[in-house]
């Protein structure tokens, strides 16, 4: 199928930076993680799960590696020694499973002064901290599968992957802005198998994403009696829109046909809310109107084996509604190296979400 019009859309920039607070004495963590906690409300309530050895002992070196949890909520992050003492280099919670019971058995260690390892039973995952003309990238990923072993290298002077699996070989075909990263490396949707790069492959070429971050905007440019909705439709689900009045600011992403505008908030690590609006709930100018202006995707895609649906893609990734084989839906937006943005007919209502790639085909 042919693409309807050119998209200049969806790739959510959630805000870098640090977050997170521990409720573990004597635990002895970076300085720069320890300042973090000491400054950020938005830290309050999480609690050591892990880090590397030097870390637990107390003499963190080099680099730093620690997984905090609240609730569900898990997240990594990475802080590396300079001259001019600790830095955090970031976090990530993507860079885990989605919840504290899938993370069971996680193990983090230093392979030298600027790698390291995430690994759970079964697979391992090895990056660069950063810092470095390497920057985070994952350089490599072994893992075992009902095949035998399964292991998956950066391609050199490229940002696609290598996957070997036995005697057969696949290359994973993504460009430098899905380039994995132990920021964006999503291990649930990792596609381990030759079949799972395939299918990735497959959908990467369809459906292209154009990358555009949107731009932050005060809250209080937002209507406060606004109504926020799934789809650009007043018949589709409407969402809770409570969590962008807790925050200082929203995304705004560009509108479709003058009519609808395509917004989004993060709510701190909990969760991110995408959503439409009616142009009457945020004034644009004409000529703010025309530079923001963008069309989706129209490429037919069947469910080819069981999956789900998300609203969330960038945190809790948390499963809104189940999608079996054979269902059939509109692609309309590449979205990274995991999920494609679809519309789908679930129990007589059109949905707007992010499925798995992997479990996609065209028809």
């Amino acid at each position: 199928m042919k693409k309807v019009t050119c998209i200049c859309l969806i790739s959510l920039i959630l805000i870098p930076g640090i977050a997170c607070a521990l409720s573990v004495d004597n635990t002895h963590l970076s300085e720069e993680i320890q300042l973090l906690i000491q400054k950020e409300e938005i830290l309050d309530g999480f609690e050591l799960v892990t880090a590397d050895d030097d870390t637990l002992r107390g003499f963190p070196t080099d680099i730093s590696l620690v997984v905090l949890a609240k609730g569900e909520c898990c997240v990594l992050f990475v802080a590396r020694e300079t001259d001019a003492g600790w830095i955090t280099e970031a976090y990530s919670r993507k860079s885990l499973y989605p919840t504290k019971a899938m993370n069971e058995g996680i193990e983090l260690t230093k392979i030298d002064s600027q790698r390291f390892e995430i690994g759970w039973p079964g697979e391992i995952y090895r990056f660069y901290a950063g810092g470095t003309d390497h920057y985070s990238w994952l350089y490599q990923a072994v893992f075992q599968t009902d095949k035998g072993e399964c292991i998956a290298q950066r391609e050199e002077n490229s940002p696609g992957m290598r996957l070997v699996c036995g005697e057969d070989a696949v290359i994973w075909n993504i460009d430098e802005y899905k380039q994995q990263t132990w920021r964006n490396f999503n291990p649930l949707l990792f596609p381990k198998g030759i079949e799972a790069v395939e299918q990735n492959n497959i959908l990467l070429a369809l459906l292209p994403e154009s990358i555009y971050s949107g731009n932050n905007i005060s809250i209080k440019q937002l209507n406060k009696s606004i109504h926020l909705y799934n789809c650009p439709s007043k018949n589709s689900k409407e969402m809770d829109v409570s969590q962008f009045f807790q925050q200082d600011s929203f995304i705004y992403y560009g509108n479709t046909d003058d009519k609808w505008y395509f917004i989004g908030c993060q709510n701190g690590l909990e969760n991110a809310c995408l959503g439409y609006i009616s142009q009457k709930d945020f004034h644009l100018s004409k000529r703010e109107k025309n530079i923001t202006s963008f069309s989706f995707f129209n490429e037919r895609l069947v469910a080819q084996t069981d999956t789900w649906i998300t609203l969330d893609p960038y945190l809790s990734q948390k499963k809104y509604k189940e999608i079996p084989a054979g269902t059939k839906m509109i692609g309309l937006n590449g979205f990274d190296a995991d999920y494609v943005y679809v519309e789908v007919e679930i129990d007589g209502d059109n949905v707007r979400g992010f499925v798995p790639m992997q479990n996609l085909d065209i028809y």
